[in-house]
């Protein structure tokens, strides 16, 4: 009997804990999708989401497509599972290029650290 109220116990916390997990990445994904466009003049302390024209003081070469860039990222995905359940898993990232580029826009420019940021180029290759 007391295996039976630990496994219950246990499997209540587990779904609480998932619950909270998901929440939190649902909200996450919501905020990064409700984000507007701001100017470089516009631009205040947090996420913000930019469209402008990208340079550097020194460049970098995409691995990839051996296009000269300010910043790359490539994701590494394995096709894996048979029949009805292949799915891709990630199995790698790596980024590179220096570690500040401006983008300058109608208004203005601005100094860009992509250390964490979510870039979307002209130019996406897969």
């Amino acid at each position: 009997m007391e295996a039976y109220k630990f496994a219950l116990a246990f499997s209540v916390v587990l779904c609480m804990v998932a619950m909270f997990v998901w929440h939190w990445f649902l909200s996450r994904k919501r905020l990064m999708q409700d984000l507007p466009t701001s100017a470089t003049k516009g631009v205040a302390l947090g996420l913000n989401e930019l469209a402008g024209t990208a340079t550097a003081f020194e460049t970098a070469v995409s691995p990839q497509s051996v296009h000269e860039c300010v910043w790359w990222k490539n994701e590494f995905y394995e096709l894996v599972g048979s029949g009805n359940n292949k799915r891709w898993k990630k199995t790698g990232e790596k980024q590179g290029g220096p570690p500040w580029f401006e983008l300058q826009d109608d208004h203005g420019r601005i100094i860009v650290r992509p250390r964490k940021a979510d870039v979307v180029g002209e130019h996406v290759y897969e």
